[in-house]
């Protein structure tokens, strides 16, 4: 099976906007690099359609759980230089974000690459934004515009957009998932200018924790709800983000504002 097998069981098609989260050593054998995938999937969208990818760069030991790597990164908080900091979340994110057509986001700890119609409408004004999952936010945007979140060799617990929903339930959730105060942080964009940002961000304890897979084999099924396939023990899916928006939140009300989705 090649990729374009792959996009077809998916769903995926022209005019699509998608944010994509990978593991590229789960799915090798379906391209012909990083690079490949990428122009792949572009191509398959068309010049109506948008790609985006995390562009983050917490992951500081891949032999760790990514969590860990979010904690040390919060504490030291160094500089997002979006010219050069690694993406280091992969290898395809990585590719993603030196193509010269794409734009990011201004965030040190949650930035987003972006390439297609919409990549502007997604990634602009983030240095303003003081919640990263709040509204006007990148994230609660591609809530808003019903962005296709596609995995490619992760697991269903791999979204960035479901905290969304945890901000957006607000003074009705019982845990704290979110940091108290807004973090400072500095950022150089593309064009090289220095931008002192502060912004709410999540807690280490809640990136270890939530299980966004409680919503998908819960309130959903996968295979019927949403395209769903694993092969040769790797798993491929695509569901709308706010699909999982409506799940989640009706999860929380029968749940009388638990946690269904964070375990611990």
């Amino acid at each position: 099976m090649r990729f374009p097998a792959v996009l077809d069981q998916l769903e995926i098609g022209p005019g699509d906007l998608v944010f994509l989260h990978t593991s590229f050593r789960r799915i090798t054998a379906l391209v012909d690099g990083p690079e490949d995938l990428v122009t792949q999937l572009l191509r398959r969208l068309g010049p109506r359609g948008t790609l985006a990818m995390p562009r983050y760069a917490w992951h500081l030991d891949p032999a760790a759980r990514p969590w860990k790597g979010y904690r040390e990164y919060l504490e030291r908080r160094p500089s997002m230089d979006l010219r050069n900091t690694p993406a280091n979340i992969g290898v395809v994110p990585d590719a993603f974000r030196t193509r010269a057509d794409a734009l990011a986001s201004i965030s040190n700890l949650w930035p987003v690459c972006a390439v297609g119609p919409a990549a502007a409408a997604i990634t602009e004004s983030q240095e303003k934004v003081e919640h990263p999952y709040g509204p006007g936010s990148t994230f609660h945007r591609l809530l808003e515009m019903e962005a296709k979140v596609v995995g490619l060799g992760v697991t269903l617990n791999t979204t960035s957009l479901a905290p969304v929903t945890d901000c957006l339930l607000g003074p009705d959730w019982q845990r704290r998932v979110f940091t108290q105060e807004p973090v400072p942080g500095t950022v150089i964009d593309l064009a090289g200018r220095e931008h002192r940002v502060q912004a709410y961000t999540l807690l280490p304890e809640t990136v270890r924790d939530i299980r966004p897979s409680a919503v998908l084999t819960g309130a959903l099924v996968p295979g019927t709800d949403f395209p769903y396939q694993v092969r040769d023990g790797t798993i491929f899916f695509a569901y709308q983000a706010g699909l999982y928006h409506r799940a989640a939140t009706r999860m929380a009300a029968a749940a009388q504002g638990g946690c269904p989705w964070l375990a611990g």
